[in-house]
């Protein structure tokens, strides 16, 4: 028989399933061990005097391999299409950015990881009229993700360019998205098994009842 009682134990149990998914669910969001990842940012790039371009927006992907939630590697590539310094009539240069970098997560606070990475470059550029010219340097830079799903995560990141050749040090501030892929994932929480209800009659209920 179903009573009012055993139909909220019913109701109980059945908020206390849903609240274990969303629960579960929050608990996957974030970089994990074993998973790939790709990122897409667009950001904008400040060059050494010596360069003599213009400052300008440049778009980027990335790669990567979480090891652990902590660690990390990834390749990338930026793309530069910039003007000369007061003078676009006279062509600019164009190329591109390539880095090798290793990646080290904070500890994570809710859904917000902050970052630290670092590695080498090399900065491909051809200025108009010439041939590219290669030059190999080291970037360090700061920055943190949040995750809006388990697996998507909106981020922020500023970064240092050092080129050996002429000492140029160069700058960027760059938005990102980032997409994970597979890794391992904490076990969902489960809850003990609910007792059967064993429904209740009108004489338990009423020791005193004698029926019609």
């Amino acid at each position: 028989m179903l009573t009012y009682k055993n139909t909220k134990r019913l109701i109980l149990a059945a908020s206390l399933l849903t609240a274990a998914a969303v629960v579960s669910t929050a608990a996957f969001a974030g970089n994990r061990a074993g998973a790939f990842y790709g990122t897409l940012s667009e950001g904008y790039y400040h060059f050494s005097q010596q360069r003599h371009l213009e400052n300008t927006a440049v778009p980027g992907i990335a790669l990567g391999y979480d090891f652990t939630d902590q660690f990390a590697a990834q390749a990338g590539a930026l793309v530069l299409n910039a003007d000369h310094r007061g003078h676009e009539a006279v062509g600019g240069a164009h190329g591109f950015i390539y880095q090798l970098d290793g990646v080290y997560r904070f500890a994570k606070s809710g859904n917000f990881e902050p970052y630290a990475l670092g590695g080498v470059q090399v900065t491909s550029l051809k200025p108009a009229g010439n041939n590219t010219v290669d030059q190999a340097g080291v970037n360090l830079g700061i920055g943190a993700q949040y995750f809006v799903a388990d697996s998507i995560a909106l981020g922020a990141e500023a970064r240092d360019f050092y080129t050996f050749s002429g000492g140029k040090n160069e700058a960027m501030l760059a938005a990102n998205i980032t997409f994970l892929i597979g890794g391992e994932t904490a076990a969902a929480p489960t809850l003990a098994p609910m007792p059967t209800p064993v429904p209740v009659s009108l004489k338990d209920e009423h020791p005193n009842y004698k029926g019609e």
